[in-house]
C-alpha cells in the first residue's frame, strides 16, 4: 500500500497518534508525559513511535527517535486542545465525506477494505482513524486560525513560475575563458568591449585578439547544475545573450547562450503555482505558531 496516497489531500504538519488519557486520578508510574490534562503511557508513546515510523515508509525495526515522537505528540495535542478551547468539532456529515474521499483516494469501497490493506501494511488501525479524524479536525482548525493570516500577491506567482523554469532549463553554452593580456594586467573594460562585440557580431579588434581566449562549448547542461557563480551571471539570459564579464577562482569569463531548452511540462501554470506557494505559506505558519505553543503551554516529560 502506498502510504503517501493513504494520506493525500490531508493538511497536516505533524504525523498523529493516540489520544491519551484525560486525567481524572493522580499519576501512576507508568505516566511518561502530561500535556494539559492529558496524561500518556510509555506503552502510548512506544505504540505511536511504532506508527510514525511505518507511515514514514521507514522499517519497523528502525524506530524514528523517542524524543521526536514526543514533540510529534505533544504538537499535535496542543493543537487539538486549542480547537476544543474554540469550541470547534466535526460533524457526521463531514465525517462521512472525509472518509467518502480517503476510501476513493487508496481505491476501495469500505472502511474493511481499506483494514484489511492497512493491517497487511502492519499499521495500526485504530491509530491510524484517531490520526485521520485528528487531521480533519485540524484542518478546519487552519481554515479558522492561520489561512486568514496568509495573501499571496501576483509578483510572488510570477516569480515562483520564473524560478521554475530557471531550475528546468536545459542550455547549449560557450564559454570564454581569459588569461591576462601579455605585458599587462587585464581590465574589465577590455571585456566589455570583447562583450559589446560578440553581442553585435562584430570582428574583434587586434587588440582584443591579443588576448590568449580559452573557448569551450557546453552542450545540453541543466542550469542548476552549474556552479553557483556561473548559474548567478546566466540567470533569465535567453537564446543568444551574452552575460557580463564575471571573474571566477580560474579568471574571467564570459557566456554566450547557443541554445536555450525549457520543459514546458514540468511548470506549473499560474494558479498552481499560486497554490504551492499558499500551501509553503500555510506550512510554515503552522509551524511556527505550534512551536509558539510549545513555548507557551504547559507540558512535561515525566519519565
Amino acid at each position: 500500500m502506498n502510504n503517501r496516497i493513504i494520506f493525500a489531500g490531508l493538511l497536516a504538519c505533524f504525523m498523529g497518534f493516540h489520544a491519551g488519557q484525560l486525567v481524572a486520578e493522580p499519576l501512576n508510574d507508568k505516566a511518561a508525559l502530561l500535556v494539559g490534562n492529558f496524561v500518556y503511557t510509555k506503552q502510548e508513546i512506544e505504540r505511536a513511535r511504532l506508527f510514525l515510523t511505518i507511515t514514514s515508509g521507514a522499517s519497523p525495526d528502525r524506530l524514528i527517535d523517542y524524543q521526536q515522537t514526543i514533540k510529534q505528540i505533544v504538537a499535535m495535542r496542543l493543537q487539538l486542545n486549542y480547537a476544543t478551547r474554540l469550541g470547534l468539532g466535526l460533524s457526521k456529515q463531514e465525517l462521512e465525506q472525509a472518509e467518502k474521499e480517503l476510501l476513493q483516494q487508496n481505491k476501495v469501497k469500505t472502511r474493511a477494505q481499506l483494514q484489511q490493506k492497512l493491517i497487511a501494511d502492519r499499521i495500526d488501525t485504530e491509530m491510524f482513524f484517531e490520526f485521520f479524524t485528528n487531521q480533519i479536525l485540524l484542518k478546519k482548525l487552519y481554515q479558522q486560525v492561520i489561512m486568514p493570516q496568509v495573501s499571496v500577491i501576483d509578483a510572488e506567482v510570477n516569480d515562483y513560475i520564473t524560478k521554475a523554469q530557471e531550475a528546468s532549463a536545459r542550455l547549449n553554452v560557450i564559454d570564454y575563458k581569459f588569461s591576462d593580456k601579455p605585458q599587462h594586467q587585464l581590465h574589465e573594460t577590455d571585456l566589455r568591449g570583447f562583450v559589446k562585440a560578440l553581442r553585435s557580431g562584430s570582428k574583434l579588434t587586434p587588440a582584443q585578439k591579443a588576448y590568449k581566449i580559452e573557448r569551450k562549448k557546453m552542450s545540453d547542461i541543466a542550469l542548476q547544475d552549474m556552479p553557483e557563480l556561473f548559474k548567478e551571471n546566466l540567470k533569465g539570459l535567453d537564446q543568444k545573450q551574452v552575460t557580463e564579464p564575471f571573474k571566477a577562482a580560474n579568471g574571467w569569463h564570459v557566456i554566450k547562450v547557443v541554445d536555450k531548452r525549457v520543459d514546458k511540462n514540468s511548470i506549473p501554470t499560474f494558479d498552481q503555482a499560486k497554490m504551492m506557494i499558499f500551501n509553503k505559506k500555510i506550512e510554515d505558519k503552522v509551524s511556527s505558531w505550534v512551536e509558539e505553543l510549545m513555548e507557551n503551554e504547559f507540558y512535561k516529560v515525566l519519565d
